[in-house]
């Protein structure tokens, strides 16, 4: 099974491929996607969009998807949260639009079931991503992209009665989130 996690932002996208839960080849499965804004008007924003909504597909594309994971929006998020929210609505349209499956994970979920804590810093959940899953990385947007992935995948598992080992606290965030 093929899972893409995805880290979606305007400045610094994250995206991991995992094949049963692991990174075959870091250079084939992993993709950060940097970009700068170059003006603030329709004509500067869109394209930019654009441009890492192509580079999130061709990535996505270039295996046979299973599964997509995808982090939701801050909701307490500051600066551009309107650019952030279209942004956002492209990523998920083109997702949608090729019928696989999403999961979406806020951030405040993810951290805790990285760390069990939902209110922590990036630095922490790379460190915690670095100990559990023995994936090492200095770019924080692709230690998130990978976790995104791997909750996917712990929540494919688990519905799925596939063994897989977790701890108390991600156990817990899996069935509040997806036993509701």
């Amino acid at each position: 099974m093929i899972i893409v996690g995805i880290d979606p932002s305007l400045t610094h996208t994250g995206l991991c491929r995992l094949t049963d839960g692991k990174i075959l080849n870091e250079k084939k499965d992993l993709l950060a996607i940097k970009s700068k804004a170059v003006g603030d008007s329709i004509a500067n924003r869109l394209p930019r969009m654009f441009e890492i909504r192509r580079q999130i597909l061709n990535f996505c594309l270039a295996e046979p998807v299973s599964l997509f994971s995808i982090e939701g929006y801050a909701f307490r998020a500051n600066g551009r949260v309107f650019d952030l929210g279209e942004f956002g609505g492209l990523i998920r349209e083109e997702l949608l639009a090729l019928n696989i499956p999403i999961v979406e994970v806020g951030p405040t979920r993810l951290k805790k079931f990285i760390t069990g804590q939902g209110n922590c810093d990036k630095a922490l959940v790379m460190k915690e991503v670095e100990r559990i899953y023995k994936f090492k990385t200095d770019d924080d947007n692709l230690s998130d992209a990978f976790a995104i992935a791997i909750y996917a995948w712990s929540y494919h598992c688990l519905s799925n009665n596939i063994k897989i080992k977790l701890n108390s606290y991600q156990k817990k965030v899996l069935s509040e989130d997806f036993l509701k």
